[in-house]
């Protein structure tokens, strides 16, 4: 028997699911209002959100680190990983500690992070997920966080390539890496504890950021005042020896030179070792033909020879 038809209870549902639906739309119009794509294409998204991190009591400041892309490159590129994940990670990684970011990494991601740095707030960061352009470093994503505060720089890492594949489902545990930087005097004090990470929040550097742009500026000796008389200041630098130059080089300038030295010497090792297998490959290719070749000689021959008994078999008949 069919239950009686009740419209008031149906009208309740249906005013009941326009309210969900309501409060859901709402909740995506909060989420995304709090967000401004600062750079997506295909799989790379890099984005200026709220901090939930960021504390309440916290001065609020305008763009306190506005930076250019090569000051950006230049802080990340003193940021180190340093895998602790297994067997894994360790034939992933035979190098060890390797910087986070590479020069193909950065040419991408220093101007969208200048650019969005210049529009935060310290209560923003920027959140980023992309793919390595560099061949070898595509098997997961380079995924994390930048936020900007007066007197530092504070950068998590979510997943990285050196640790391997992960599912985006399953995110890595986190003391699947930890995070350094090349020189520890330029970390913020209380660090420590944060670069292995947590359940509750990933590896994490504050870095002194100013430190690490002012040491990339070359000072302007003064001229004294007691020199009373004026001469013509040659607008020529003299002459660098290149002992003095690299003297004058800088610990980033030798680590990049150092860094591109083993990326040449694993590029001469892979195309050495690519070039032995396709001269291998061609010596099995000539054995191969050199094999059908024989074969189809003793065919012909097995052929011929079956065709002189049978004419010798015809010429018996016939003569009979």
């Amino acid at each position: 028997m069919p239950l009686p038809y009740n419209s008031l209870s149906m009208r309740s549902f249906r005013a009941t699911c326009r309210l969900l639906a309501l409060a859901v739309a709402l909740s995506d119009c909060a989420s995304t209002s709090n967000q401004k794509v600062l750079y997506q294409q295909g799989r790379n998204v890099v984005r200026l959100e709220s901090d939930s991190r960021a504390s309440a009591s916290e001065r609020v400041s305008q763009s306190p680190a506005a930076m250019t892309p090569k000051e950006v490159a230049a802080v990340l590129n003193g940021v180190i990983i340093r895998p602790s994940g297994g067997l894994m990670s360790a034939v992933l990684n035979r190098g060890g500690d390797e910087p986070v970011f590479n020069n193909e990494d950065l040419d991408l991601l220093a101007p969208i992070v200048a650019s969005g740095l210049n529009q935060a707030t310290s209560a923003d960061r920027i959140n980023f997920t992309f793919w390595s352009p560099t061949k070898g470093r595509r098997q997961a994503p380079i995924s994390g966080f930048l936020s900007a505060h007066d007197s530092y720089l504070e950068f998590s890492l979510t997943q990285h390539p050196a640790v391997g594949w992960q599912d985006p489902e399953n995110p890595p545990s986190p003391n699947m890496f930890s995070l350094d930087y090349t020189r520890e005097d330029l970390l913020l004090l209380g660090t420590q504890e944060e670069r292995n990470g947590s359940f509750k929040k990933p590896p994490t550097l504050r870095i002194d950021y100013r430190r690490v742009l002012v040491g990339r500026q070359t000072p302007v000796q003064p001229v004294p005042a007691s020199m009373g008389h004026s001469e013509p200041v040659s607008s020529v630098a003299p002459a660098v020896s290149p002992a003095a130059a690299l003297q004058a080089s800088t610990p980033e300038s030798l680590e990049s030179l150092q860094r591109q030295i083993r990326e040449l010497t694993e590029l001469n090792r892979q195309s050495q070792v690519r070039a032995s297998q396709a001269q291998a490959e061609r010596d099995a290719a000539k054995e191969d033909l050199s094999r059908l070749r024989q074969e189809l000689a003793e065919m012909k021959q097995l052929v011929a020879d079956k065709v002189l008994e049978l004419n010798r078999l015809k010429n018996k008949s016939s003569g009979k």
